[in-house]
């Protein structure tokens, strides 16, 4: 299978350019019109995308002048875009004497317009002619807007905005739904997130959000019931980067890889997403997070219901209370649609295992406080008494206890409404025998390719941790962030946090662990890089690497290869081309490897000490471990006119595949033996050849190229800690001590007022 792969193209998703500066020296210099335009200044007073039915022969675009003087002709020149040459403009538009407005009519062939589809047509205004303060050339749309029929109002069961605005999840609104008509199996859940939608759903409107205009969420349905939400544009902007401009949301089907969606489930009328992770919310360049972290996502049609048992909390605030110096914490509760009743207790310290504490709810144990509310009861003030975490067990009922749903909800309370307290963490990323002290391990997995990761800490205040591990030059050069790197491509480590608790010691104030081994190419420099996310509502960012030992015995680093080879041109003339090929020789994972890095791919080698050579056999293995020599594999060019692939022979015609072979002597390769080649062929029937991109023989130079090293600077946007080699059972202080004994704690329904920002918590990552 061909690769989308395209050679000596780079593309972006994101391009920023910066075109000028503009410097504010007076606030008092007074507004002055500009000059008024020195021609007829003709001009688009509206550029709206232009809605047509399917039995539509023309459409009229207005255009304006300011002279309006005497009568006029103005030339109009057109760009048929992707318009498929159902559009025909006029080559000018005409002004009556005094008029200021005239139509520009277009002839269209609505009959042939696809149903759904905006096809764009650029029209430009005589330029000699235009305004100088007025759009005069515009790329407008033309199209027939897709038919949708409303259904009514159906459910909607949010797991996206109320968590994002600090709010629980589950909230049940009311929404409008409608059918696609030409193809039933597309729903839509009509202006969700719309101003006047927020209050039902995060109880008002946001401080942070410009409103766009309308927007939806879709629902495909296939013919077993999956349903897919694609990219869907919900009608609001947000600052999602500090110092950013507002970005427009859209929320889409998360991809468990390339050709894989987490579906949800259509089942008795309900768009199901039970699947924690499965929805994300993105802006225009991809960048996002999960957008249904709890499972509970879900859409009614009209006429059905949500059988829905789901129970969750959110902190909202604190209240003063009327002596002016007792704090409460207000807590917010959600309640799916068939909860009649909910019953919690309040249990001190980030508890994880609540089974206990579930039986003794439902039994009714006189050993812990209970609380009792009905389903329209959702806010309540607790008397916590004194600063620290807190952990509410919840469970739901309807004719009986749900304890399936049950609901465990760790939260921070500080009674004096002070700064958050900092959580101290250790990270380490070192050998095995290091971390673990166990010399033992050196056999299995020796220093020269394998690290391991250590996390000390206090598993009370940890919320969540993710970790990438992999190549420390690949984030030099990655252009990113180290929290970009972890929030966007990190592992879960939900595993870690287990163990930490594990290992707790309540003496100490932490728990340890280690992870891996990782296995790593010897002689690189492994990283690590952290996030652990507090009870405290912070993320502390960690970058923390490891110099393998060098054990391949060859000189690793940069080698360049020359060559030149004698072509005919189109006249018959002998060009002499020129060659030069970078290769970056790293260690393997394991003895008696290395890895070339080379144009952009990496390629497994093996050191055959009986012949002083290194062989390649084309495994590539960055690129799904597949073997890529003596193939056409990749694009070429954007359009895909093009293709190559990489051609190893034992002959300079490439008629003799064999592999790439270097020899060395001493510690450094000298010498290519085979031939190899970087071929260009067209996309057409036999695939003729083009070129080549590069061509060696044994006769090339081979060099080993010495580098001066220069001091790296540190990525200031991280607060990054270098570990220090020491082992897990070093001492640390730690933060806060908590105290895990059950206290009499009072709690309250609460109606009253309370101070809740409407502010985003979005951050990217998945």
């Amino acid at each position: 299978m061909m690769r989308n792969i395209m050679k000596n193209f780079k593309f972006i998703s994101l391009l920023l350019a910066v075109v000028g500066v503009v410097t504010f020296t007076s606030c008092k210099e007074e507004w002055a019109p500009g000059a008024p335009d020195a021609n007829m200044g003709v001009y688009f007073p509206s550029t709206p995308d232009l809605v047509i039915t399917a039995d539509a022969v023309s459409v009229s675009i207005d255009v304006a002048r300011g002279d309006v003087s005497e009568a006029a002709e103005v030339s109009v020149r057109a760009e048929d875009v992707e318009s498929c040459g159902f559009f025909t403009v006029p080559k000018s538009v005409s002004f009556a004497a005094g008029e200021a407005t005239a139509k520009l009519t277009i002839e269209v062939q609505g009959d042939k317009l696809e149903i759904g589809k905006m096809y764009p047509l650029n029209i430009q205004l005589d330029q000699a002619q235009a305004s100088q303060y007025g759009v005069s050339q515009h790329i407008f749309k033309i199209g027939i807007a897709e038919p949708w029929k409303s259904l009514g109002k159906g459910l909607y069961r949010d797991d996206f905005l109320a968590p994002m605005y600090g709010g629980p999840s589950g909230v049940l609104v009311e929404v409008e739904i409608a059918q696609h008509e030409l193809e039933p199996n597309r729903y839509r859940m009509v202006e969700p997130y719309s101003e006047a939608m927020c209050p039902y759903i995060i109880g008002g409107v946001p401080s942070d959000m410009n409103y766009t205009g309308p927007g939806y969420v879709e629902f495909v349905v296939d013919e077993n019931g999956n349903v897919e939400i694609p990219s869907s544009p919900l009608g609001f902007q947000l600052v999602v980067e500090e110092g950013g401009s507002p970005q427009d949301f859209f929320l889409a089907t998360v991809y468990a890889d390339e050709n894989t969606p987490i579906y949800g489930k259509f089942e008795d009328g309900v768009f199901w997403f039970t699947t924690p992770q499965s929805i994300m919310w993105h802006i225009p360049d991809g960048r996002g997070n999960y957008a249904n972290k709890e499972g509970l996502f879900a859409v009614a049609l009209p006429g059905y219901e949500i059988k829905d048992y789901s129970i969750s909390a959110a902190y909202a605030g604190m209240v003063t209370e009327a002596d002016n110096t007792t704090t409460t914490a207000v807590i917010e509760f959600a309640v799916g649609a068939d909860v009649q009743s909910y019953k919690f207790t309040v249990l001190e310290g980030n508890v994880v295992d609540t089974a206990d504490t579930v039986e003794a709810i439902v039994a009714g144990s006189e050993d812990i406080t209970i609380f009792e509310a009905s389903a329209d009861e959702l806010t309540w003030k607790l008397d916590l008494g004194a600063t620290g975490i807190y952990t509410i067990v919840a469970v739901p009922y309807g004719d009986e206890a749900e304890v399936e749903d049950a609901l465990t909800y760790p939260f921070y309370f500080h009674k004096d409404g002070g700064e958050l307290p900092k959580a101290e963490f250790k990270v380490l990323y070192d050998s095995v025998v290091n971390l673990t002290g166990n010399a033992e391990y050196e056999a299995q997995f020796p220093e020269a390719y394998f690290v391991a990761l250590g996390i000390i800490g206090n598993p009370q205040e940890i919320k969540s941790i993710k970790a990438w591990i992999g190549d420390a030059n690949v984030v030099a050069n990655s252009g990113m962030t180290h929290a970009q790197i972890v929030a966007g491509y990190g592992e879960d480590f939900k595993s870690a946090i287990d163990k930490i608790r594990e290992s707790y010691d309540p003496e100490k104030g932490y728990g340890s662990v280690v992870m891996g081994p990782y296995n790593m190419a010897s002689g690189s420099t492994s990283c690590a890089i952290v996030a652990i996310q507090t009870l405290y509502g912070d993320t502390q960012v960690f970058y923390v690497e490891k110099e393998l030992p060098n054990a391949t015995g060859f000189a690793l680093g940069e080698y360049k290869l020359t060559d030149s080879l004698t072509l005919k041109d189109a006249d018959g003339k002998d060009v002499v081309e020129e060659y030069e090929l970078p290769i970056y020789l790293t260690g393997g994972t394991a003895p008696g490897q290395l890895i070339a890095e080379m144009d952009g791919f990496q390629f497994l080698g093996l050191i055959d000490a009986e012949t002083n050579t290194v062989v390649f056999d084309g495994l590539e293995v960055n690129d799904g471990q597949d073997y890529i020599f003596n193939d056409i594999a990749f694009y070429y060019d954007a359009a895909k006119t093009k293709a190559f692939g990489y051609f190893a022979a034992s002959d300079a015609e490439l008629t003799t595949p064999a592999d790439l072979t270097f020899s060395f002597e001493g510690d450094k390769l000298v010498s290519l033996d085979t031939y190899f080649a970087s071929c260009i062929f067209k996309m057409e029937e036999g695939y003729p050849f083009v070129g080549y991109d590069f061509y060696f023989s044994p006769d090339a130079t081979l060099e080993y190229v010495v580098v001066e090293e220069t001091p790296e600077e540190e990525q200031p946007e991280t607060a990054a800690v270098k570990a220090s080699v020491k082992s897990l059972g070093a001492e640390l202080q730690l933060g806060v001590a908590v105290d895990f004994t059950v206290s009499t704690i009072k709690a309250e329904p609460f109606n009253g007022k309370y101070n809740r920002v409407l502010v985003n918590n979005a951050t990217f990552g998945f």
